[in-house]
This record gives C-alpha cells, sequence and structure tokens, in this order.
C-alpha cells in the first residue's frame, strides 16, 4: 500500500505543534480566515519521520538527473536531499474532511533543484497530488485530475515563502491550476518542514 520505507522512517527532531506556527495563523488572518486556530483550512496531524533520498529511490517524481547519476554513484543518493513525509487533513467550506499523506524532498541546492515528492489519498493510498522540480529551486503541485472531493472556500490562501520565516522553505513553489487545495499542499509542506529542527 505504502512504499516500504515509510517503517524505517527517522523522528523527527521535534513533538508535532498542535498549533499552527504563529506567522501562519496570522498570514491566513490577513487572507480573510477566522482567528480561532481550529478553523484553518489545513492541518498538520502527523510527523512520520524523515528519510534519505536513497530509502525512497523509487519516488516516481525523482528527477532524472538524479537517478542517472544514482547509476554512477552508488551513494549518491545517501547525500542528495531528504524527504519529509506527514498526515494532514484538509476541510473544505461544506466541513468534509480530505485526508492526506505527503513525502515531500527539500531538493539539493548544488543541483539547484525545487521540491519532488507525492501526495495520497490516506483512505484509499491513491495518489493525489505530483511535486515536481520544474527549474532552478522551484517545485510544482499539480492536484491529479481524477481529483479528490475537496469543496474551496474561495479565499486567498497564503503563498508568499519570505513572509514566513517558521515554514520557509528552501525552494519556491508554483501551482499548476493555481488550486485553492494545491497551495494548501504548499501550506502543509512549510508547516510540516518547520519540525525539521528544534527550535
Amino acid at each position: 500500500m505504502w512504499p516500504a520505507c515509510v517503517d524505517a522512517l527517522t523522528p523527527f527532531p521535534v513533538a508535532l505543534r498542535s498549533e499552527p506556527p504563529a506567522d501562519l495563523a496570522e498570514a491566513f488572518r490577513r487572507c480573510g480566515w477566522s482567528n480561532a486556530p481550529d478553523s484553518l483550512p489545513v492541518r498538520l496531524v502527523a510527523l512520520l519521520g524523515t528519510c534519505t533520498t536513497a530509502m525512497y529511490a523509487d519516488c516516481p517524481n525523482m528527477p532524472e538527473w538524479h537517478a542517472e547519476h544514482a547509476e554512477e554513484d552508488e551513494d549518491y543518493l545517501e547525500q542528495t536531499g531528504r524527504y519529509y513525509w506527514c498526515d494532514f487533513d484538509l476541510t473544505g467550506r461544506d466541513g468534509s474532511l480530505t485526508r492526506l499523506r505527503m513525502a515531500f524532498n527539500e531538493g539539493d541546492a548544488d543541483c539547484n533543484d525545487g521540491t519532488w515528492g507525492v501526495v495520497w489519498d490516506r483512505d484509499t493510498a491513491a495518489t493525489a497530488a505530483d511535486l515536481t522540480s520544474v527549474g532552478d529551486c522551484e517545485g510544482r503541485v499539480a492536484v491529479v485530475p481524477r481529483g479528490l472531493a475537496y469543496v474551496p472556500h474561495g479565499r486567498p490562501v497564503p503563498t508568499d515563502n519570505e513572509s514566513l520565516d517558521s515554514c520557509r522553505l528552501p525552494f519556491t513553489l508554483v501551482y499548476a491550476a493555481d488550486a485553492e487545495i494545491e497551495k494548501l499542499v504548499g501550506v502543509a509542506m512549510g508547516w510540516c518542514f518547520s519540525h525539521r529542527q528544534a527550535i
């Protein structure tokens, strides 16, 4: 059902913080969302752990150049980027819950990568979104066309990576359809990444 490496992940160095980072909550508030912490349409529910790129070498969205280098150097993927695994929920305008799992790679600045990885529906293990490296430190979020039952709120979602100190990603995100759900995947990615080191 899930990639085998999910059973051998290294724990995050800090426990999941139940409340969103203050600057993230404030960014949502500035976009017109309620101040109540549980009013956000995205909630990180579990930090599953991290792993080397080598442990999830069969990620369907790993850039070809990394696979090519790995064929020449068996240790290459051990030194290239790192995957972060988390579970998160999206609450639609109608109150319905979309339960997702994500594995994303931080990329390798020396290769000018953006992120890559996969988002799955936690209930079915079907791919819900593809994360692909598309340019110089740039990753793209693209929801799979068959889609999810998420009902958009129709409100802006904060996407300014530079304004969120706690959740700043080492790459820029672009959104294939500029859809609310894609932007919320980006928010979950930043929230997860904020747990990468003890504060």
